[in-house]
Parts: structure tokens; sequence; C-alpha cells
């Protein structure tokens, strides 16, 4: 931890994880209470697994082809807008299982960019010595 820009990608990576997890309990919890349905509940996970398995190679690709700082920021951007959008249709009373599964799916889809974009940073942030023990603390997150 005593790289910097290795802790600002921790504390930033902290702070998404936390997001994201509050992201799809209250997704989970909302499909259930419009729907009352186990069913549309499985399909919320399939409207997170589907990209995910879709994307993910493209996503790496991606990822070694671009700069990844940059790549971070818009997939990071992505995912806050589908957690604003999940709140103003709630609050609003708008919101609608189709919708759901629509930012459940891009949500996922940049994922399936942030993920490799930001575990090929790690080699850039620390020293390869510490590399281990780097990634032994980022895998603390989860």
């Amino acid at each position: 931890m005593h790289y910097r820009d290795f802790r600002l990608l921790w504390t930033g990576e902290f702070i998404s994880a936390a997001g994201t997890e509050m992201f799809f309990v209250a997704l989970n919890w909302q499909m259930y209470l419009l729907t009352h349905s186990a069913l549309a509940l499985g399909l919320t996970g399939i409207a997170r697994s589907l990209p995910i398995m879709l994307f993910s190679l493209l996503g790496g690709t991606f990822a070694d082809a671009h700069n990844r700082k940059k790549v971070l920021y818009v997939t990071q951007s992505v995912m806050i807008l589908c957690s604003l959008l999940l709140a103003v249709t709630t609050f609003t009373h708008v919101v609608t299982p189709l919708l759901m599964y629509l930012l459940t799916g891009l949500d996922a889809a940049a994922v399936s960019f942030d993920i490799p974009a930001r575990s090929a940073l790690f080699r850039n942030l620390v020293e390869m010595k510490e590399l281990a023990n780097a990634l032994s603390i980022y895998e603390i997150l989860w």
C-alpha cells in the first residue's frame, strides 16, 4: 500500500465495489417488489451473466489495445449512470422490469470491459517484486 497510485486504485475500487453491491441488492429487491416473481428475479441474474460471457474476451482485447485508465473512466461512468437511472426511474415511479433488465445488462457489459482494464493496470502501479502482495491486497476487496 505504499505505492500512491495503487492506493488510489484500491480506494476507488473499494468505493466502486460497495456501490456495485448496493446497486444489485437494490435492483434485485425492487424487481421482487415489482413482480413478486422468483422467475423475474432469476432473469435478472441471466441479464447480468450473458453480457459478461459475451463481452469479456472483447473487453480484454480492448484493454490491451487502449489506454486502461481511460477505459476505467468510461466503464465506471457507465456504471454510475446505470445506478442514477435506476434511482431516477424509481423515484419518478416509471421503473419497469424491462428497464431494470436493460440497466443490468448495460452495467454487466461495462463490467466486462472494466475488469480486464483494471487487472492489467497492476503491473504498471507496483514493482514486479511487489505484484503478488498487491494482488493479494486487491483480492481482500472481494
